[in-house]
């Protein structure tokens, strides 16, 4: 991914997210951050409205290996509260048990 920031990006996650969220069965969802080298307040916002959106459907959203930048961001933003972070996909599968 590189870069979550304006357009095309951002967009496509969104997309991404509403295709998983239309399986009636899906009850979770992990975002791996690990290629996203920036974000800027248009990613973070498409990050918090697939939060949302998840929520609203009962669907548990957590966020796994968001690089130092990206992690920085989201603490100064607040949402390193919000959000479940966690270092590796194993730990986050596992946080769903």
């Amino acid at each position: 991914m590189g870069e979550l920031y304006r357009g095309e990006i951002c967009d496509a996650l969104s997309e991404q997210v509403k295709q998983l969220l239309s399986h009636e069965e899906k009850e979770r969802i992990v975002l791996n951050l690990e290629n996203v080298r920036r974000i800027d307040a248009t990613g973070l916002g498409t990050l918090v409205m697939a939060y949302v959106n998840a929520r609203h459907r009962g669907v548990d959203l957590k966020l796994v290996c968001p690089p130092g930048e990206v992690l920085r961001v989201l603490r100064v933003a607040k949402l390193a509260t919000v959000f479940q972070v966690f270092a590796t996909d194993a730990e986050a599968l596992a946080s769903f048990r």
